[in-house]
């Protein structure tokens, strides 16, 4: 999607994602892999731009929460910041949708408890 110059929503998002995520490569290549998988897949979900832009803000602030917090947790946080922003240019609605998708979004991996006596946990596949 060609951004119109003078957007102010993607320039306010662009700069709370500069002032709070503290690793600017992982938000673009985590924001740039979403929007491959939703234009990749757009014949299947069948969204529209409106959809798009709102997986857009969610990739560049999913992580933002860690600006408060120095281990585990940031998701929620990042929800909680994301609920907190006067986002302009969305309505109340998409302000409530964005920070969700970081909460749904499946982890291809999960740990397993058991440890086998080892002290490591074994990742194990999670069934879809």
């Amino acid at each position: 999607m060609q951004r119109r110059k003078g957007d102010v929503t993607m320039s306010f998002i662009t700069e709370t994602a500069r002032t709070y995520d503290p690793d600017p490569a992982h938000n673009k290549q985590v924001t740039t892999l979403a929007l491959a998988l939703f234009d990749g897949l757009r014949t299947l979900h069948e969204y529209g731009l409106r959809e798009r832009r709102l997986l857009e803000i969610a990739g560049r602030l999913h992580d933002i929460g860690w600006s408060r917090v120095v281990t585990g947790k940031h998701h929620k946080l990042s929800r909680d910041m994301i609920l907190e922003l006067n986002i302009p240019g969305i309505d109340g609605q998409d302000q409530l949708s964005a920070p969700l998708l970081p909460d749904i979004t499946p982890r291809p991996f999960q740990t397993n408890p058991g440890t086998g006596g080892s002290g490591h946990s074994t990742p194990t596949r999670v069934d879809w």
